[in-house]
This record gives C-alpha cells, structure tokens and sequence, in this order.
C-alpha cells in the first residue's frame, strides 16, 4: 500500500501549454486534457499529410469532449496558421506540444495518449490511419472504464464466466474454482480434455491477474488527478478479490475520506 501511495505522482506531463497562445485554435490548459484520450498531429507548414489533416478535423468535430480531445503540435509556428485556416482545422496548435513521456515524433505523424498518459499509438501516414482509429475509439470507449480482466483469454470451455468477471463482482469462488482446474493439468494421468480446460483455465487466471494490475496501476495515477475515481476503482477492486482488503485497508480509508470530501 505504502508502494502504490509513494508513486501516486504523475508519471506525464503536457508540455508547450504553460504561459503559451496557441499558434492557432482556442487555448487549453494541462487540465482539460488530464483524465482524457489525447490525439496529438505533428506537423510544419512545409511537410504535412493532407488526409490526415482533414481526418484530424473530423475527429475533433464529432468528438466526446469529456473523453477525447485533439491537439495539434508544430516544432516552427511559421505558416502554420495560414495551413489551419485553409483545412478548416478548429482544433488548438500549440509550438512543441507533447507528452514528456513520448519519445520526440517527427512533423507530419500522429499518435495517441490514453486517459492515464500512456501512449498507445503511433502512425507516420494516412495508409495506417484505419489501424490508428480501431486502436483510438477502443481507448476512447474504454476512458472512465475499470479495465477488463477478460482480455487475451479464451472461453471455449468456461463461457458463462466470460460475463461474471468484471470488477465489483465477488470473484473469490471464481479465482478459486480456476486455481483447482489449473492445478490438475499437472496430474500425470489427466485425459487431453482435463489438459484442455486447464490451460483455458490458466489462460483465464493470466488474464485476471493482468487486469488486476493495471486496476492498481490506474489507481495511482488517479489519485493524482481524480480522487473520487481512484476511490471508486479501489472500492471495485476490494468488492471483486476482498483477500486483498488488509493490504490496501489504510489506502483505503485514505482515499475514502478525500473522496468525500473533494467538491
């Protein structure tokens, strides 16, 4: 617990925003984009990808914006205003936007922050941009969302757990029903079908585990930037494995006095 609470600092920081005018577009501060999938376009007046450009102003037109926000970026304010008045870009383009986390892009590529400030996506030409939007509207439909602990197993023998294991549910007889079936791959005389489901089961425990850790994961950054979520998120992670309640007991009641007590 004292772990999770020594990281609660933001591991991210947007960058060109602090004391800055947008080069063209309305102003921003760092907390409209805090809690929210950012798409970030790199580009000079130069060197740019026209499809993109207008795919960019598509997206910006029609986004959610509690959950998505679009930010252009340009390393030379030159002619860039002019550019953005001929594409009809409304979006906010700031000099030397970024997230100090990201790896420096070059002009003319276009990538994605997710809601905890983790990069997802990255692409340099309009070909890609089909394989940019899948990952980006699965991010944007996941923002606010508990992650899943379902993700990269199969139900082949076990589908009617598929809808039982998300967060807030007691998954106490669940886990402890998969640890057996995993456990009897490892008698000798297991028929190839005992072998079958205990892989799956195993499959199904990996998956649990990855989602438990990034639920975590997430709570440490919320407590820096939404506390009533990183209460909430806390409180479903309890509710699902409550073996873990005397771990997290003091973060707990920590995050459960902040919480009611933020506005």
């Amino acid at each position: 617990m004292l772990a999770l609470m020594s990281q609660a600092a933001r591991a991210w920081v947007w960058t060109g925003l602090a004391d800055a005018r947008p080069v063209s577009g309305p102003a921003i501060e760092e907390k409209d984009l805090i809690g929210k999938v950012v798409l970030v376009y790199f580009f000079t007046a130069a060197v740019n990808d026209e499809q993109l450009l207008a795919r960019t102003q598509e997206l910006y037109a029609t986004r959610d914006e509690k959950r998505f926000v679009v930010v252009g970026s340009c390393e030379d304010p030159r002619g860039v205003a002019e550019l953005a008045r001929k594409h009809k870009l409304a979006y906010p383009i700031y000099k030397d936007f970024r997230v100090v986390t990201a790896l420096a892009k070059p002009p003319g590529t276009l990538y994605f922050v997710d809601e905890y400030g983790r990069m997802q996506y990255q692409i340099g030409e309009a070909a890609s941009m089909r394989r940019l939007e899948k990952a980006l509207s699965a991010a944007i439909l996941r923002c606010g969302q508990p992650p899943s602990l379902t993700e990269g197993a199969d139900f082949a023998h076990y589908g009617t757990l598929k809808d039982q294991l998300a967060f807030g549910k007691d998954l106490t007889q669940v886990e402890a029903s998969l640890l057996k079936v995993a456990a009897s791959a490892r008698n000798p005389s297991a028929s190839a079908e005992s072998k079958s489901r205990a892989a799956e089961a195993q499959r199904i425990l990996d998956a649990m585990g990855r989602g438990m850790e990034k639920m975590l994961a997430n709570v440490r950054v919320l407590m820096d930037i939404d506390i009533k979520k990183a209460y909430l998120f806390l409180d479903l992670y309890l509710k699902s494995f409550p073996r873990d309640k005397e771990k997290y007991e003091k973060l707990y009641a920590e995050l459960k006095d902040k919480a009611a007590r933020a506005k």
